[in-house]
């Protein structure tokens, strides 16, 4: 049997041909979900870059040049950069404010992981944070290597805010599939 080429020109020989049907078939299907996949997620990548710069430009038109924003560390940089606002930790760190950025860092990390109000209050006052940005997909294994104790999903501030029932003082300003930017009433 021949394609074009001869099967023991491409060391083929031991095939017949239902099993090249099969492996055509084969490689049809998978070429077809690859091309469905890359599809599905190119959109929702898609969507969710959308969302974001919707998210920042809302937070960027609600907010003055001096106000604080409290966010994951790892959104503080795309926040100044992109809004021109101030955050409380950003994942650029000099090592002469390394004692300085690790005590933020586990700020944050009491405040999103705080089982009650009045201690995530507590921070919201400390850095005066007039907005809060905050990511639904909030990655709750990740933001927690420090302590431990901390990372309890079930009754913590960030679990609260994702879900709109947290009791501290805010206003949603802004609310996507994938963000919330609340704004602190003082």
């Amino acid at each position: 049997m021949t394609l074009g080429v001869p099967l023991k020109f491409l060391n083929m020989s031991f095939l017949n041909k239902k099993q090249l049907f099969l492996a055509g078939v084969l490689l049809f299907i998978s070429i077809i979900l690859f091309l469905q996949n890359y599809r599905y997620n190119n959109f929702i990548n898609e969507t969710y870059r959308q969302d974001y710069l919707d998210a920042l430009w809302a937070l960027k038109n609600s907010s003055k040049p001096k106000d604080i924003v409290l966010a994951e560390w790892t959104e503080g940089n795309q926040i100044v950069s992109l809004t021109g606002r101030r955050v409380i930790a950003t994942s650029k760190v000099y090592p002469s404010e390394a004692k300085e950025i690790a005590d933020r860092y586990r700020d944050l990390a009491n405040f999103f992981f705080a089982k009650e109000d009045k201690d995530a209050g507590k921070i919201l006052s400390k850095y005066d944070v007039s907005f809060l940005f905050i990511r639904k997909d909030f990655d709750y294994r990740s933001s927690c290597k420090i302590p431990k104790k901390l990372c309890q999903e079930n009754g913590s501030e960030i679990s609260r805010l994702i879900e709109n029932k947290s009791h501290l003082h805010l206003i949603v300003v802004f609310e996507s599939d994938n963000f919330i930017v609340y704004k602190v009433i003082k």
